[in-house]
């Protein structure tokens, strides 16, 4: 008796080992494959002044290519978290990453405002594929009370990427034809590809923790939902809380994109500085996001802790007053205090609170829609809420361009300085609203 229960202990150590083992290398999987899906995706932002000049584009046909990839980024990101909790994710997110990588390459055959255009539309299909699957993968292999840390963890892969892209493509543009810049990371997602899906398991029991010896090759069937999808999605749709996600979602997304997109240009045109000096700069701002992606989840995982059950507000929501504040006055002292004189080091702390404040942010609108929405529902409660960064990156491309070139980027930034302050207020209005968007007791 006693032997038998050495050997259930045993066998119950050897296993919680394996499955620590087994999730600290998936977890690596994510991170890295997402940073390599997010170099692929940022490559085309980093060349904008290097394309101004070389390929004769204009700044209405750049935008008009990052509004074309952000289009079908959002089209596709949004089926493809209706459709994460039925299609098998390491198949979907390996097949992004090398198609994203084709589509890298691809790019540098073709000229033209049109036939760019097209190619980057495509990626955008294809880079839609990698965040929902890794939503879907942190919800099999993580606990509910640690998903919102890695869930903010996922995120610095891609920022440490997003500050290294910036300074490679200077180095490449400075040395090398532009060309080079794109290759390098569809190549580097096309030989990174193998090694994920072999580091990657759609599941558990495809792992083999449940003691089964025989490998099922789909993921986990879900219970059959008690309502139908149609209902569901109207009671999402008349839920107040989903709304203040999806609104700010929106605009952070326009702040984002608007910043990262167009910031070099107004650094050089605007304030007269260098392009290496508006180089770094965003180099600093995707630092600040790699920290504010960070603390958003290990803080307000804190303050979940800390929770009243009977409170039907959100502990996580206070979080996006601190972030909207902070952005608004780094905003307004970069496009009032500085100039051709100021210190690479003043203007790298100003992006730095933006890159924090808007990361943070975007970070965690994705959190509590997934967290929030009804059971069996996550996906979608993400798809819907993921539509308003997928807006917002439409609209942070050709129709800020447009509005760049005929009222002037410090114009723009006053506009950018003026949804700050409108995502602030909302956020302090609805700070108390309560995050359950459906109530499936009433629907019984």
């Amino acid at each position: 008796m006693e032997g038998s229960t050495e050997t259930t202990s045993r066998n119950d150590q050897n296993k919680q080992g394996r499955l620590k083992s087994l999730k600290n290398t998936l977890y690596l999987s994510l991170i890295v494959g997402y940073a390599v899906y997010y170099y692929n995706r940022k490559s085309f932002t980093s060349l904008i002044p290097a394309l101004l000049h070389s390929q004769n584009l204009g700044e209405s046909g750049l935008g008009f290519i990052s509004s074309c990839f952000a289009f079908s980024y959002g089209l596709s990101k949004f089926g493809s978290g209706i459709l994460s909790d039925r299609l098998q994710p390491r198949e979907l997110f390996v097949a992004g990453l090398i198609a994203t990588g084709i589509c890298n390459i691809f790019f540098t055959f073709f000229n033209g405002v049109l036939l760019l255009s097209c190619v980057w539309f495509v990626n955008g299909l294809v880079q839609g594929l990698a965040w929902p699957q890794c939503a879907k993968l942190l919800k099999i292999w993580f606990e509910p009370s640690e998903i919102g840390t890695y869930w903010s963890l996922l995120t610095v892969g891609c920022n440490i990427m997003a500050g290294i892209c910036p300074l490679i493509t200077i180095y490449i543009t400075s040395n090398y034809r532009w060309q080079y810049a794109m290759l390098l990371p569809g190549l580097l997602a096309i030989s990174f590809s193998p090694l994920t899906y072999m580091m990657i398991y759609n599941s558990r029991q495809e792992a083999r923790l449940d003691g089964n010896n025989t490998v099922d090759n789909t993921t986990v069937k879900r219970k059959t939902p008690k309502h139908a999808w149609s209902e569901i999605l109207l009671q999402l749709l008349g839920s107040p809380f989903l709304w203040v996600l999806l609104h700010g979602d929106f605009l952070t997304a326009v702040l984002k994109n608007g910043i990262s997109d167009w910031l070099q240009l107004f650094l050089i045109h605007d304030k007269k500085l260098s392009q290496s000096t508006a180089g770094y700069a965003v180099t600093f701002f995707e630092i600040g996001g790699l920290l504010g992606s960070f603390l958003v989840g290990v803080v307000t995982d804190k303050w979940m802790q800390k929770q009243n059950p009977a409170e039907s507000a959100s502990p996580r929501m206070p979080a996006f007053i601190w972030l909207n504040a902070v952005l608004l006055v780094c905003l307004h002292f970069l496009r009032t205090v500085v100039d051709s004189s100021s210190s690479t080091l003043f203007i790298g702390i100003l992006l730095f609170g933006c890159g924090m404040a808007l990361t943070g942010g975007t970070a965690l609108y994705g959190l509590l829609a997934m967290e929030n929405g009804p059971p069996g529902y996550s996906g979608t409660t993400h798809a819907i809420v993921a539509l308003g960064s997928s807006l917002g990156g439409v609209v942070a491309g050709y129709p800020m361009a447009t509005f760049g070139k005929k009222c002037g980027w410090d114009q723009t930034f006053f506009l950018f300085q003026i949804m700050a302050a409108l995502n602030l207020l909302v956020h302090i209005w609805t700070r108390n609203l309560n995050k359950n968007m459906v109530d499936l007791n009433k629907m019984d």
